[in-house]
């Protein structure tokens, strides 16, 4: 048996930019389109017994308490979020209609929910679980026996290959974000630290919190500097570790279930997708 767990913030925002610009009587489905076909694609791929697709849900969520500025720079372009916005419903539908389970909870990130069905559907059904996600936040995940991550760019990552990647083993990757910095989540890094740099202190210390102070840039060895990067440290780990403890979930409510035809024929016809109902069908 294998898990797919599909990052749908993720992958619906790549389908939009992927897949050209096209609608059905006002209605945008480029996105659709897209979107439909990674998860097909996938679960071709993965021949996953199990799905799960995640979209996160408005609203704010504890990383938000803890860093108001949380995720501040994210996509200002009004007409891309109102596109998006009419049509993760119609996938959430169509997903529905070929048998997958959606899953989200209010004030919950997607990211934690996602970790969380992936972990512990690896330790309970002692089975592959695969997270379908660009997002390298996920890779930390890849300590755990069993998960493993679908990048669209490098394909399927284990454990072993996350340090031909990145240069790090998985359970760094929170430390090399922290160095990093996560622009896409407005999450601040150490500035004047580039690859290079954080490679070396990560290939001689575990974490960044036994980095000595001489390895920093000047601005930092200060002590009093140093003490604000070590504050700014204990945030950013919070803010960078995906929580595996917010949500409770059913495992076997992931299983794939009978797709129903008239539904996806019936949602198909109300958006014009004709070219991706084949395709739809076939997955029931």
């Amino acid at each position: 048996m294998t898990l797919l767990v599909v990052d749908g913030s993720n992958a619906i925002h790549r389908a939009h930019y992927a897949v050209p610009k096209m609608s059905h009587k006002g209605t945008p489905t480029n996105a659709v389109v897209g979107f439909m076909r990674i998860v097909l694609s996938n679960l071709r791929i993965t021949e996953a017994t199990h799905c799960g697709v995640v979209f996160d849900l408005p609203g704010r969520n504890f990383r938000h308490e803890l860093f108001d500025e949380y995720k501040g720079t994210r996509e200002k372009k009004p007409e891309v979020s109102e596109a998006l916005a009419i049509q993760v419903p119609i996938c959430a539908d169509l997903c529905r209609a070929i048998g997958l389970r959606m899953v989200g909870k209010k004030n919950v990130e997607g990211d934690d929910i996602i970790g969380h069905l992936a972990v512990e559907y690896a330790k309970e059904y002692d089975d592959l679980a695969v997270i379908l996600s660009n997002d390298k936040d996920f890779a930390d995940l890849l300590k755990h026996r069993k998960v493993r991550l679908m990048n669209p760019n490098k394909g399927m990552i284990t454990r072993k290959r996350v340090p031909e990647i990145w240069g790090v083993k998985a359970s760094q990757m929170v430390d090399y974000l922290m160095l990093e910095g996560d622009k896409i989540d407005n999450i601040p890094g150490v500035k004047g630290v580039g690859e290079v740099t954080i490679l070396k202190m990560l290939g001689e210390y575990r974490r960044v919190e036994d980095v000595p102070a001489e390895m920093f840039p000047k601005a930092y060895r200060d002590p009093k500097a140093f003490k604000a990067l070590h504050r700014q440290f204990k945030l950013t780990r919070k803010l960078l570790t995906i929580r595996l403890d917010c949500v409770r979930y059913d495992l076997r409510k992931l299983e794939r279930r009978k797709g129903d035809p008239d539904m996806v024929k019936e949602i198909c016809a109300e958006y014009g997708l004709n070219k991706l109902q084949a395709d739809l069908l076939r997955a029931c």
